[in-house]
């Protein structure tokens, strides 16, 4: 039947032609640093679409069972899936399109204002220990050194473990243990 031969040819260039689209969409997209998912995801079903329509046309005067039918529904499956994974990188590429740019500079200048916060907050600590210190008739300790997070090369910040007490504390038998409960 000629008809039906003329039409398989056309679906047959229908499916080129969709392919074609959804690959120069594609292209465009990556030379332009633009993307329409949505055009690119309906091209890619455009071809899906036509190759099915081939496959269900072949079947209604070929032979269902014969091996070139078997060899154009594994291509009809073929097409089908490189068009979903087109489809979903145009989507993809669509989304990293429009994500807003880091800009170095300004993360920078974060970083430099949570420097400058953290000294801020050193500081006050520091002030904060002396006061303690003096209510309690204690040496004041020693502020912590700059840049080093309030932790001196030990590991160990000001405070911890007896260092940076001055003579004793409450827990070596300092000047406020004397007298209480210690060789009475």
């Amino acid at each position: 039947d000629p008809t039906w031969a003329k039409g398989l040819i056309t679906s047959a260039n229908d499916i080129g032609a969709a392919v074609e689209a959804a690959l120069a969409l594609a292209e465009t997209a990556l030379a332009r640093q633009q993307c329409d998912g949505a055009a690119v995801g309906e091209a890619a079903t455009a071809a899906a679409a036509t190759s099915a329509r081939l496959v269900a046309s072949s079947r209604a005067k070929a032979d269902a069972e014969s091996a070139t039918q078997r060899e154009l529904a594994a291509a009809q499956r073929a097409v089908a899936q490189a068009s979903a994974i087109l489809a979903a990188a145009g989507r993809e590429f669509q989304e990293y399109i429009e994500r807003p740019a880091i800009d170095p500079m300004a993360v920078e200048e974060e970083a430099i204002q949570t420097q400058i916060r953290i000294l801020e907050i050193q500081k006050l600590l520091d002030k904060k220990k002396r006061a303690i210190a003096r209510s309690r008739g204690q040496a004041a300790p020693a502020p912590a050194p700059v840049g080093m997070g309030g932790r001196g090369r030990g590991g160990a910040g000001v405070g911890m473990r007896g260092r940076g007490r001055g003579r004793g504390g409450p827990m070596r038998g300092g000047p406020m243990m004397r007298g209480r409960g210690r060789g009475m």
